[in-house]
């Protein structure tokens, strides 16, 4: 690289419109991309070594051993929301949370499955966009099967009503989202996404929302069911 030429030739020879200020940051520059772009050849052959040396385990982790930044970030997140469990259906930049009350409901495990992930057809699910930064947490509502006695669509307006949602959006019979939040990330690490992901379950309304939502729910489910 040109840059890298002429941060490491003698000062006698370096070309005479390179000023001092301009070559210290030629210097800089030629520092950042050996320490974050360009591998050490020493370093790649340590790595090979170690490769050859261990390859079974480590084509093992890297099959099985990955778990993303979400997933990591969720699991401490439901430790200190015992009312929250996983649901099924996370992928590396999404994780599926339902409320314990929904779960624990016999006669509101109708989803469509197929297409949808937990057995209840309402979860919460946070998405993370690492290319923006952005965490998101999303109220929606899924697909019911055929022989479901429950109706969909006064959950939906009720939902709507609960959290000032217009009832005349338009409502899709499959997937219906009631309410999305968002916030931007401080750092990409595991603590900041833990961290934003309280941030938006304190803005969601917390425990004190989802009582309200067990009432929706109940109100929807076959008379004489209760929550939980």
């Amino acid at each position: 690289m040109i840059f890298e030429h002429v941060a490491e030739a003698p000062e006698s020879t370096r070309p005479a419109w390179v000023a001092g200020n301009v070559q210290i940051a030629i210097k800089h520059y030629s520092q950042l991309i050996r320490k974050y772009i360009v591998t050490d050849e020493k370093l790649i052959e340590a790595c090979r070594l170690i490769y050859a040396k261990h390859r079974v385990a480590l084509d093992l982790i890297i099959e099985h051993g990955q778990v993303s930044l979400v997933q990591e970030a969720a699991q401490r997140f439901l430790q200190e929301t015992p009312e929250l469990q996983l649901a099924r259906g996370v992928n590396h930049s999404r994780v599926n949370v339902v409320a314990n009350s929904w779960k624990d409901t016999p006669s509101f495990q109708v989803a469509d499955t197929s297409r949808w992930g937990p057995t209840c057809p309402l979860m919460l699910w946070f998405r993370l966009d690492e290319k923006r930064s952005m965490l998101n947490l999303i109220l929606e509502v899924g697909p019911v099967r055929e022989d479901a006695k429950i109706n969909r669509p006064n959950l939906v307006l009720s939902l709507r009503n609960e959290f000032g949602v217009s009832a005349n959006k338009a409502m899709s019979d499959i997937y219906t989202r009631i309410k999305r939040y968002g916030k931007t990330l401080d750092t990409d690490d595991i603590d900041s996404v833990v961290n934003t992901m309280q941030k938006l379950w304190t803005e969601f309304g917390g425990s004190n929302r989802l009582k309200r939502i067990d009432t929706i729910v109940q109100e929807i489910v076959e008379p004489g069911q209760t929550l939980g």
